[in-house]
């Protein structure tokens, strides 16, 4: 990264965290970006979402983990690390709970 700041460090996972005033910004290392370096959440399907077993739900989850449903194109956040936390979707909607 180009530009880095004491308003910007890399987490020990391989990820970034940005700060700003009041607010902190942080990015695992599952993070893409576009071309313009914005992030965009990885995308999963609601079968994959629902799967205790499943590494979204076992490796990468964190608690406030953003991902895109492919399968009903929302975004859903993590409420918590364990593998059978809840989905919930960022509209206050669906809950999607693995098993």
């Amino acid at each position: 990264f180009v530009g880095l700041t004491e308003h910007t460090r890399y987490r020990t996972d391989g990820g970034l965290q940005l700060l700003a005033e009041g607010a902190t910004f942080q990015m695992g290392s599952n993070v893409v970006v576009n071309k313009n370096l914005a992030p965009k959440a990885p995308t999963f399907t609601t079968a994959q979402l629902s799967d205790a077993a499943h590494a979204i739900n076992t490796v990468q989850k964190g608690g406030g983990c953003l991902v895109y449903n492919s399968s009903d194109a929302w975004a859903y956040f993590a409420t918590g690390t364990s593998a059978t936390a809840a989905w919930k979707r960022t509209d206050g909607g669906a809950t999607i709970t693995p098993v």
